[in-house]
């Protein structure tokens, strides 16, 4: 994350904590070695800070240009939180984002990205830039006939826009527009060969706020800036896709208010305003040159301050990808485990915080339950007295079409009911008092065609496209973290009122 230092202090740059933990040898106790990674340019050393109870205690320092501290003496079976703070003799940075790890495993991985605003808990989903895709696989190829608007400005001179009916790295619509270039351009990459479609020699004014619009309906394109069409094309060659927002050698363009609208039904499919941070959105680097890319939010807006570009004729540069949805008639496949013996479970057809159908699984209280929450009130559909076994892992799957709703366990139907309170909606994972409850291989498949919603094996360690929410207010916050491919819930946190409200990672929607 970015670091701002105290007084006196040139800016020591960014720092972020890479998550390369791993056991030493010793039989009687473990050590975990953290690294990170030092981009700063004035410190004299960092300081290493540990977890305990609510807050974070200092147990070393380290020197100049350091990149690694090993903590030894640790409990077998715990897990363990860092963060690291640069200091010189004007002050302490801000800290790095956390880093944890149970010590319990001697080939322990924590990948751990930058912590994004808009989260509870300790959740870790990255909003960092990365080369290629993430693990988690979006069929997000679902827009056809939309209107994007959406404001833009630079304190830069080079390449800002707005790429459309994007469905892959090779097959999309650009508008890019430069300053020192003195151009505007409409282009199409199709099996990855460009194609300008319209140009004109019109710069923009740096420092200076556009309304732009994008309008794909059909064969018809039109860019629009300031309500003014400044380019109509036809082109037939891509139908469908979702949107990215466009940087390259730009330091400085920034976004904000994106709003997406549905041509065909007048229904909105976006609208970000970025208050809440950038959960939803993958950052893509397309180059290595002057890289990588540095996506923040800073007072509600979208900023890329790297100057990300490439020298090549095509313009390679950065991009913000939202990967959109509206699920309806799906079926959710997961692996799931817990090391406690409280509720863990799934949340489906998630509207909002006071309407979801949910399953939740207890040990301790030998319970297996599906409820839903209509208008903020619990009602439970079904439930049984069978528990779960502490570390066994389990399939679970729910199937969720029209009004009918099913639990599958390790293949077999634990329940089946019928109720047409909620229609549409997200999932959530869940976690109740559960210190140790985990998720993997998350799959939601749509039921009317087949296609692939969601597939997210948390093998590259991001969160990317999850929400981490705290409802329960005891023994907090939450701490989401991915370890060897896993999702994993490890505190404590719950609620004693009657509808056991705990913690839950939210997979976020185009709502």
């Amino acid at each position: 994350m970015h670091l701002w230092l105290l007084c006196r202090m040139l800016a020591i740059g960014s720092m972020l904590l890479m998550g390369s933990v791993a056991f030493s040898n010793k039989a009687d106790a473990g050590s975990l070695r953290l690294t990170w990674k030092d981009t700063s340019t004035n410190e004299s050393g960092f300081k290493v800070e540990r977890q305990a109870g609510s807050s974070f205690t200092e147990i070393a320092k380290v020197g100049t240009n350091a990149t690694s501290y090993t903590d030894s003496g640790l409990a077998d079976g715990t897990i363990y939180c860092y963060r690291v703070r640069a200091f010189n003799s004007a002050g302490a940075s801000s800290p790095s984002n956390q880093a944890c790890a149970n010590a319990t495993n001697p080939e322990g991985n924590v990948s751990v990205g930058e912590s994004t605003s808009g989260t509870s808990g300790d959740s870790t989903s990255s909003t960092g830039s990365g080369s290629g895709s993430s693990s988690a696989s979006y069929m997000s190829s679902s827009w056809s006939d939309y209107r994007i608007t959406i404001k833009t400005r630079s304190s830069d001179n080079d390449a800002m826009g707005v790429m459309f009916r994007y469905q892959d790295s090779d097959n999309y619509y650009r508008f890019s527009w430069y300053a020192q270039e003195k151009s505007r351009r409409l282009e199409k990459r199709v099996d990855g060969i460009f194609k300008v479609l319209a140009q004109d020699t019109v710069p923009y004014t740096t420092g200076q706020t556009y309304k732009l619009q994008i309008i794909a309906q059909g064969s018809s394109l039109k860019v629009l800036i300031d309500g003014r069409t400044i380019f109509s094309v036809i082109d037939t060659s891509i139908a469908k896709g979702t949107i990215a927002l466009y940087a390259h050698y730009n330091a400085g363009s920034s976004f904000d208010d994106v709003l997406v609208e549905n041509l065909a039904t007048g229904s909105v499919l976006l609208s970000e305003n970025f208050n809440d941070g950038t959960l939803g959105w993958t950052f893509i680097d397309e180059t290595n040159e002057d890289g990588p890319a540095r996506w923040v939010v800073s007072n509600g807006v979208l900023v890329q301050t790297s100057n990300a570009g490439s020298t090549g004729p095509n313009d390679f540069g950065t991009y913000a990808l939202y990967t959109p949805e509206s699920w309806k008639d799906y079926r959710v496949t997961l692996k799931t485990r817990s090391r406690d013996n409280d509720a863990m479970g799934v949340m489906f057809r998630y509207q909002d915080s006071d309407n979801y159908y949910r399953f939740s699984w207890y040990a301790q209280e030998k319970s297996r339950r599906l409820e839903k929450r209509v208008g903020g009130t619990f009602k439970m559909l079904a439930q049984d007295t069978v528990p779960y076994t502490t570390g066994q892992t389990y399939k679970l799957q729910i199937i969720a079409q029209g009004s009918s709703l099913k639990v599958l366990i390790d293949g077999r139907t634990i329940f089946s009911v019928t109720d047409t309170s909620l229609a549409d909606g997200s999932i959530a994972l869940y976690s109740h008092y559960n210190a140790g409850s985990s998720f993997d291989d998350v799959l939601v498949e749509d039921l009317a065609t087949g296609s692939v919603l969601l597939s997210d094996n948390f093998n590259d360690g991001s969160t990317r496209g999850w929400t981490f929410i705290d409802e329960g207010n005891e023994d907090g916050p939450s701490r989401w973290w991915v370890s060897n491919g896993i999702l994993v819930q490890s505190s404590n946190i719950g609620s004693t009122t009657l509808n056991d409200l705990g913690t839950y990672a939210l997979y976020t929607l185009g709502n």
